[in-house]
């Protein structure tokens, strides 16, 4: 059994957890002013967001991302206001 998680396309192999970086997807973003951080920093803020869903926590995104500091991470997490204002009201 594979433990791969996330196909890529880098190097032509499949990489397990944080390297996950397509040259396809970065030659599309490139095309409207963003880079391959805008998707990987997009990618990491809606794992966060979603896994409380299916029973994670942020270490399990950490690892997803294949950064060995949970700081790291963190740094990837956009603020979202209307989720904090909603979190507020439900106190």
């Amino acid at each position: 059994m594979s433990n791969t998680i996330i196909n890529t396309e880098i190097h032509g192999s499949n990489y397990p957890n944080g390297n996950w970086k397509s040259q396809n997807f970065c030659d599309k973003t490139t095309k409207f002013g963003c880079s391959s951080h805008s998707g990987r920093r997009t990618f990491i803020t809606n794992l966060s967001k979603k896994i409380g869903l299916v029973g994670g926590t942020l270490r399990d995104v950490q690892s997803l991302a294949g950064h060995s500091n949970l700081q790291t991470t963190q740094r990837y997490i956009e603020v979202d206001t209307d989720c904090q204002r909603r979190l507020v009201d439900l106190v």
